[in-house]
């Protein structure tokens, strides 16, 4: 046998060793690695979320640190239907909110659903109390196109949501929020009720949610 053919058949034996020994230590790596337990999540949501519940009779929501917040819609007008004259006046009215407001607050924007269900309840007792067939076709036309809407449109609204340290504050704040904006057809502060404050919540906290 010549020293060539030894020396290859040494060198094919190391290569061989060694590609065994690596393919031993990635299997018993493998079988380790398969045993770790999965690293723990060391917060959950009840922690993450400070809110702890909601309080009917102050309609006002209880956070973790005994403070209180509260939710209030803005009402939107479109810049280019009104004169300099009002869009002076609404600017002026939130300056003096936040002048006046004695705590933190944050202004959020939200695609919140349509909501046509009183509109539909009022053509749905048109369409029952009438005889007249051509009457009652456009009546029901509008009322699915109302359907349309409100399965398929949303609107861009803005929230008011303020903090306050006690309940005296609490409503101190909304009184001075109020007061400031206005309510009413010509206000821009809209009381909304305690169903629509926990569907803005839950669409902040579930943003890929349909509400």
């Amino acid at each position: 046998m010549t020293p060539v053919i030894i020396i290859s058949g040494v060198f094919i034996l190391a290569v061989l060793f060694l590609y065994l020994f690596f393919l031993i230590r990635f299997i018993i790596s493998r079988k380790k690695g398969s045993k770790e337990q999965p690293e723990k999540i060391s917060r959950s949501v009840l922690e993450t979320i400070p809110i702890v519940r909601y309080m009917p009779d102050c309609q006002c929501y209880l956070l973790k640190d005994n403070s209180y917040m509260d939710i209030v819609q803005i009402r939107t007008k479109d810049l280019n239907s009104i004169d300099a004259d009002e869009r002076s006046y609404d600017m002026g009215r939130i300056m003096k909110m936040f002048r006046m407001l004695g705590s933190d607050c944050k202004i959020v924007a939200l695609n919140y659903p349509c909501n046509t269900q009183e509109q539909q309840k009022y053509l749905t007792h048109r369409i029952q109390n009438t005889h007249n067939k051509q009457y009652q076709y456009w009546l029901e036309k509008s009322r699915k196109e109302l359907e349309w809407l409100e399965k398929n449109k949303t609107f861009r609204e803005y929230y008011l949501m303020y903090f306050s340290g006690t309940l005296e504050m609490q409503h101190k704040n909304l009184n001075v929020i109020l007061e400031s904006l206005g309510t009413g057809v010509d206000g821009l502060a809209i009381v909304i009720d305690a169903k629509k404050k926990h569907n803005i919540l839950f669409k902040l906290s579930n943003q890929t949610n349909v509400i």
